[in-house]
């Protein structure tokens, strides 16, 4: 059982802060220079919308690192609230402060952080898919209405853009933003035609550009069908910016599916604008003012019925000259070139910081000008219907990678994912999850990139039961509602152990639950809630069989017919699991208490950690992975951090994955008799106020006995203290377990250690962990019979030959038993100061053994003889010759 820290209740700052709010209040200035009478009713059907937004709060968190020396990182919180949004900002140290609020007309449909590029040039020949630009980064905060969308960056610059339609999602991107607008039912009887205007998903890489439809690409490798994505069926439920991918559900089939998000290649905007000449060769442009043309009035016909208008550019229709009759409509500007320059800046006024429409006495058009025409607020009539129309050039295409199976049985809309995230697993495989809530199922994909870094192959579907789930980024790890209610931590598709959260601190919060819970006089048995389940299946147990979680906090008398012991988190209680960041994560209740919960660290020692990469490089990645794991369960069980030191915890442990008897070892001994004289046992009634042996054998092996001895013995002329002979009889001398997971891996494992050892002689700061790492080495290298690491880590250490020598667990035969790495040396023992030595006496030693990630000193070190001592050589070659990489497994 892994026991998480630093459990507190929460409760979203913004929500206190909204209480403080003065809300929504707007002072009507009459601005006689803009008296249109159509833009009341512009703004009228701007504020009308036909989705229900039925989720008046929500709130995110993002985690950002402070550029002011000693700040450190913190923790940022979007908080919506029905028009108001709360940007708030706090540290570690749990204060929080606000940097901005906004208050905007209509009700904010999601609010997200940002970010954009203004490019340093536009480079018309060199052609790139990659979102990653050259250029100024723009970081902020995006709010986005049903029409319009207001970007506030931490620079100081505001941008405000109308939106061609009504927006039912944002989802973030590599530099960008994408847009998925609401479908009115009449749109799943209409016939698809590929038109720009009835796509469904559009981009936006910078608030100046005009939004742009998106375009998809799917197909096998020669027969790819590029298109725009104008199937309504088609909901994007993730995006993702590193790796550049977005999710998709598709509610007809009910499958999910991958796509990779880049850039549009030239190729691809001729393909699309060939398919466009092919599907309109029946329009012909005329001149006649008065006559609307067949395209104009299929676009205002299917813009009228439903609440989205395409994203067209508007030309003039007083201007002919523009286009000849042998022109096509569909003028493309080539990919990557940056149209902000053609973004009409009066628009951006602040007297039209709502409207956005521009009027006649505003923008007189030009011609070959662009602007938003009012078409873009969902009202056309046939005036517009005069005015050429130009669909914009598509930026983003969404390239299919990977579709999941299609399902026995479809599950329509019901099987959409409520939840997606990327994850990575200890040894650093990584993994797509989607939630099922439907399903009570968290599928995870295993994916990699290519060798040529080009494309990202995907893996077999694995199916974990659970009700909810979130990742942990800052450890590697996977927090997992179980059906039953019980949290779990995972490692990528791996359970590692059950999750065990106290309730610390509990008050009045804790208390105003607990009274609503169990009813009054109902028969507690030393818990809160009661259970219909028998009092045999509710027996607590520690063990690692044990099924159900338990959280425990602080107990408190509420009555006088009840006593809380324990605070158990079962079943139903445990409502969701949501805002990760790092560490830290929050336990939603099923009655709306919230928890914010830290996941624990895997150490706090410098020298552990380097054990466990090393030994990560060294050893399967299964077995890498049931080694962390058990050391994670052990090293933050409850009540096991203070019982004794953590280098002897991590010393037991990785020897009773060896196989070993741990208690019968004399390098673990010592600690084991001292952590049984910790505190918590001490409380315990004692049988006799004498002394007794045991007590007299723990005086005489006390520093201050020694040292008394040493000095004053002498002088007094006092005769050594025996200690008392061991009446007991003597206990046969105890054999290995070949059945330990790690027994076949010894000699893997102790090269991997002793490379550490001599990372860690390079590090004087590091010289406990090096004392400590000593004592585990002599042991396994006494055990495997290489008398030259003894006599090595001897000489290092004198201290060791202090150490009773006891018969081997491991006999002779089983060593044949093992694997031995092609780098295990047993000849000459690997040293870094020893080859230095070598090297400066003119001598060629054999090149030096390092662990990449791990030896980052002994690397640089050694490096940097071999261009001192080499001279003659080249860089890469001098290095080659005096380092050798140790090769994983």
């Amino acid at each position: 059982m892994i026991t998480a820290c630093d459990t507190q209740d929460f409760v979203p700052f913004g929500r206190e802060y909204v209480h403080q709010h003065p809300g929504k209040f707007q002072i009507q200035v009459q601005n006689v220079a803009h008296t249109d009478p159509g833009l009341p009713l512009l703004k009228s059907f701007r504020d009308i919308s036909i989705q229900d937004n039925g989720r008046k709060e929500h709130w995110s968190f993002y985690s950002g690192a402070s550029t002011t020396e000693g700040r450190g990182r913190f923790d940022e919180e979007l908080y919506v609230n029905g028009h108001i949004v709360v940007w708030s900002r706090g540290g570690q140290d749990g204060c929080r402060s606000v940097i901005k609020t906004f208050t905007m007309d209509t009700p904010v449909i999601q609010a997200l952080w940002c970010k954009f590029v203004i490019p340093e040039k536009s480079n018309h020949e060199e052609i790139c898919t990659s979102l990653d630009t050259k250029g100024k980064l723009q970081t902020g905060v995006c709010v986005v209405e049903s029409s319009c969308v207001s970007c506030y960056m931490e620079d100081g610059s505001e941008y405000l853009a109308a939106l061609p339609f009504q927006v039912a999602n944002v989802w973030s991107i590599k530099n960008g933003l994408l847009f998925e607008r609401t479908v009115s039912p009449s749109e799943f009887h209409t016939s698809k035609r590929d038109a720009p205007n009835q796509t469904t998903v559009f981009s936006m890489l910078h608030p100046l550009d005009e939004v742009a439809p998106v375009i998809i690409k799917s197909g096998t490798l020669g027969a790819n069908k590029t298109s725009y994505l104008t199937d309504n069926t088609q909901h994007i439920v993730f995006s993702s910016d590193d790796p550049s991918l977005v999710l998709t559900y598709d509610t007809m089939v009910g499958i999910h599916s991958a796509w990779k998000v880049r850039k549009v290649l030239q190729t691809e905007c001729e393909a699309i604008a060939a398919m466009w000449e092919q599907t309109n060769s029946m329009f012909t442009p005329v001149h006649n003012l008065n006559q609307s043309s067949s395209m104009s009035r299929y676009y205002g016909n299917l813009s009228a019925q439903s609440p989205m208008v395409s994203p067209l550019r508007s030309y003039s229709g007083r201007t002919p000259h523009l286009m000849s009759h042998s022109q096509s409509p569909l003028i493309m500007n080539p990919p990557g070139m940056d149209r902000r320059s053609q973004s009409p800046a009066p628009f951006l006024d602040n007297s039209l910081h709502r409207l956005h429409t521009p009027s006649p006495q505003m923008a007189p058009r030009t011609s070959g000008s662009f602007y938003r025409s009012p078409a873009n607020m969902s009202v056309i009539n046939e005036a517009i219907a005069t005015e050429w129309a130009e669909p914009i050039t598509p930026e983003i295409c969404l390239e299919h990678i990977w579709t999941e199976n299609a399902p026995a049985i479809r599950d329509g809309s019901l099987g959409k994912s409520s939840k997606a995230f990327f994850t990575r697993d200890l040894c650093g495989q990584q993994y797509m999850c989607y939630l099922i809530s439907y399903r009570q199922q968290l599928r995870c994909v295993k994916f990699e990139e290519s060798n040529d870094l080009k494309r990202i192959v995907f893996g077999t579907v694995n199916i974990i039961p659970c009700k909810d789930a979130i990742p942990i980024e800052g450890k590697d790890l996977l927090i997992i509602l179980d059906i039953s209610g019980v949290l779990y931590v995972y490692s990528g598709i791996t359970r590692i152990n059950r999750l065990h959260v106290p309730i610390l601190p509990i008050g009045s919060l804790c208390n105003s639950l607990l009274r609503q819970t169990t009813p009054l006089h109902s028969p507690v048995r030393g818990g809160v809630f009661t259970s219909s389940r028998p009092s045999s299946a509710m027996e607590t147990r520690f063990d690692e069989d044990f099924q159900l979680n338990q959280i425990s906090p602080v107990a408190t008398e509420l009555d006088e017919t009840s006593h809380f012991e324990e605070f158990p988190l079962g079943c139903a209680l445990i409502h969701a699991l949501r805002d990760n960041v790092k560490a830290r994560f929050t336990i939603e209740l099923s009655n709306g208490h919230m928890f914010r919960c830290t996941l624990p660290d895997m150490t706090n020692s410098s020298g552990i950690d380097l054990c466990l990469r090393a030994l990560k490089h060294m050893l399967p990645r299964d077995l890498a992975m049931q080694m962390i794991g058990r050391w994670l369960t052990v090293r933050n069980s409850p009540g096991a951090v203070g019982s004794q030191t953590e280098w002897a915890m991590f010393t037991s442990c990785l020897l009773g994955m060896m196989g070993y008897d741990v208690g019968k070892l004399p390098i673990t001994e010592k600690e084991l008799e001292t952590s049984s004289l910790s505190p918590v046992s001490a409380k315990r009634a004692r049988t006799s106020d004498h002394g007794t042996d045991e007590d007299w054998e723990y005086l005489l092996g006390g520093e201050l006995h020694q040292f008394m001895e040493e000095s004053v013995g002498d002088i007094l002329g006092l005769s050594p203290c025996q200690p008392v002979p061991d009446s007991t009889p003597l206990s046969h001398a105890s054999t290995i377990s070949t059945s330990g997971i790690l027994f076949a891996y010894m000699p893997a494992c102790f090269t991997a250690l002793h490379l550490v050892y001599e990372e860690l002689k390079l590090n004087t700061l590091l010289f406990e962990d090096l004392n400590h790492l000593s004592v585990l080495l002599w042991q396994l290298s006494h055990d495997l019979r290489c008398h030259l690491y003894v006599d090595y880590y001897t000489r290092d250490f004198p201290k060791l030959l202090a150490l009773p020598i006891v018969p081997s667990q491991i006999k002779e035969d089983q060593l044949d038993k093992m694997q031995y790495p092609a780098v295990f040396i047993s000849t000459e023992v690997p040293s870094v100061y020893s080859w230095i030595l070598k090297s400066l006496e003119g001598l060629s030693p054999p090149a030096q053994l390092y662990i990449p990630n791990v030896c980052s000193n002994m690397q640089n070190i050694v490096s940097l003889y071999a261009l001192l001592l080499n001279k003659h050589m080249g860089t890469e070659q001098a290095i080659d010759k005096c380092l050798r990489k140790v090769p994983s497994s």
